[in-house]
């Protein structure tokens, strides 16, 4: 091996030059080495071909011979590969227990009073438990600074059973693993979903929440929860309701069952709803459903039991305010046929029963 050694008292350099013009130079003292480029970039090469460079912004740049963020100096590194860049991050350690760090990211800004780095922004690995052959339970953890606070605190992990917790550093469900989403507030937590779109009329979809399956490994959806606008919104009017979709037995996408209009009024297996509840279940013969409303008018207050269309209208089997008689309960029957007779008995606002 040959060897060129440059000797000082203090400090020696080798200065490197084209033309007599310095493009370059080696220097090293009792405390530091610098190599340095007078312009453009630095390249280093192994097998022949070059592995990274720093160009003439500062930029590292590994695998690539250009920057690829399109002249954004604040990218100082850069990594390019053919299966993707991948940046690893180890811990050299053997035995590794639960809350060791095993690698992260950090985040500084520096103070504009005092001048200094301080860390506001974490992203780590950490250990989730102690690690053994083939067995390495991690959990990613998220840290960021508040407002009026001068050092990060976590604010969401992603535990080793893949659960994701947003504002605790345990899992709510204690061994439980199928919680996969959990949330935590000393205020009450909120999970907030939204429509990006700024025209929301009746029929809008607004958010919604889906419950599906994988049986026979085909995805199925069993049931919905789904917020749509109720009418045309504007700022600060924003009418919506709340529907309930379920898959029937046989079925492979879900049904409407059930909504909460902007009013406040609920129907039941009925799309439409004359008041404030309505429940219609087809149960029994022919066009027939058992009926139960509770809905506001002059008209009509509360009525209960079953309808029959036979063609010529319906029957009730008990109603208050039935045909504009304002808080009286009457009975009316139905007989064999199933046609309409008349009203068999009433019980009138002042309490007197009639029976007909």
């Amino acid at each position: 091996r040959t060897t060129l050694s440059l000797n000082d008292t203090s400090s020696a350099a080798v200065a490197l030059g084209v033309n007599g013009t310095r493009e370059g130079h080696i220097y090293a003292d009792a405390n530091s080495m610098e190599v340095s480029a007078a312009d453009n970039y630095m390249y280093f090469t192994a097998g022949s071909s070059e592995r990274m460079r720093i160009d003439s912004s500062g930029r590292l740049l590994v695998g690539l011979t250009s920057d690829l963020s399109g002249g954004t100096t604040s990218t100082g590194i850069q990594l390019s590969t053919a299966g993707g860049g991948f940046i690893g991050l180890a811990r050299n350690d053997t035995t590794v227990s639960e809350g060791n760090g095993i690698g992260g990211l950090r985040f500084y800004s520096n103070d504009p009073t005092a001048s200094t780095y301080n860390d506001v922004g974490i992203i780590q690995c950490m250990a989730d438990g102690d690690h053994f052959a083939n067995d390495y339970p991690t959990r990613l953890e998220f840290d960021t600074t508040a407002d009026g606070a001068s050092s990060p605190t976590e604010r969401m992990r992603i535990d080793s059973s893949g659960r994701l917790l947003v504002g605790t550093t345990s899992a709510i469900s204690g061994t439980s693993t199928n919680d996969n989403l959990q949330l935590a507030n000393s205020a009450g937590s909120i999970l907030s979903v939204a429509s990006s779109d700024t025209t929301i009329s009746n029929g809008t979809r607004i958010g919604e929440i889906e419950f599906w399956g994988q049986p026979g490994s085909t995805w199925g959806n069993f049931a919905t929860i789904s917020c749509f606008g109720d009418a045309t919104a504007a700022s600060n009017d924003n009418p919506g309701r709340l529907v309930f979709s379920t898959t029937a037995d046989g079925a492979s996408s879900p049904t409407e069952r059930m909504r909460i209009d902007n009013d406040g009024d609920v129907s039941i297996a009925t799309t439409t709803n004359p008041g404030s509840l309505r429940v219609n279940v087809d149960n029994g013969y022919t066009n027939s459903g058992n009926t139960f409303h509770v809905i506001g008018g002059n008209t009509t207050g509360l009525y209960v039991g079953a309808h029959y269309d036979g063609g010529g209208g319906g029957c009730d089997f008990v109603s208050r305010g039935y045909s504009g008689g304002l808080g009286d309960f009457r009975f009316i029957g139905i007989n064999g046929s199933y046609s309409c007779p008349s009203e068999r008995m009433r019980i009138s606002t002042t309490g007197n029963l009639t029976v007909l």
